[in-house]
């Protein structure tokens, strides 16, 4: 490894031992969003560890990002967790994502700090059975309107983002129905149950959300 991708990685091993790790028991105990974690992450712009150098981040290449995680790792799963899910919606932005929309959401994560989840589990759909996603998007007015619900939906009440898999409404080709939104999380029409009481990376805060004309 060369010297500047060594550096960021014994940052991430430096933040994981004096940061993550002194408070990953509370959220693993509390259940609850790494959120003091996400900011440590972002004052080393380790939050932009996945969006391109010429958008302000890091832009590290997939062998320097996996030992980052792995270190981050080993002061808190949780966080590291966390910030994969996160960096993978930032890989999908960069990879479909038009520039003004590059723009606009790296620059939410490079200069305000904030995280992407990304929500596609659902109880009905598995790659044995069936692909079709149940929640909805249809076009309405200028935008978009997003019905269904969501399991296993990690960073909800926490990251400012959602990636939501859903199928265009009516479509029943999934390879042609398949959509990502990207909803904010303050948008009206979006209810969680609040549950999650797992036995480990509990900090992976992960209940069920419902979407209601979102």
């Amino acid at each position: 490894m060369s010297p500047a991708p060594a550096r960021i990685v014994e940052t991430a091993a430096r933040l994981a031992r004096e940061c993550l790790a002194p408070r990953a028991a509370r959220y693993d105990r509390d259940a609850a969003n790494p959120v003091d974690s996400w900011r440590d992450l972002h004052a080393e712009n380790l939050i932009a560890a996945a969006v391109p150098a010429a958008h302000g981040g890091l832009g590290l290449d997939m062998p320097t990002y996996v030992e980052v995680i792995r270190a981050l790792a080993q002061g808190c799963a949780s966080t590291a967790m966390t910030l994969h899910m996160h960096s993978t919606v930032m890989r999908f932005i960069g990879a479909l994502g038009t520039p003004e929309q590059q723009r606009r959401y790296f620059g939410e994560v490079v200069d305000s700090g904030r995280m992407f989840g990304s929500w596609g589990s659902e109880p009905a759909v598995s790659l044995s059975r069936t692909f079709l996603m149940e929640t909805a998007i249809r076009a309405e007015g200028d935008g978009f309107v997003v019905d269904g619900a969501k399991y296993f939906c990690t960073m909800a009440l926490g990251a400012s983002f959602y990636m939501v898999w859903c199928a265009l409404d009516g479509e029943a080709d999934m390879g042609k129905a398949l959509c990502l939104a990207l909803v904010p999380a303050d948008a009206a029409g979006l209810a969680t149950d609040g549950k999650w009481d797992t036995l480990g990376m509990r900090g992976t805060y992960s209940p069920s959300v419902t979407f209601t004309g979102v």
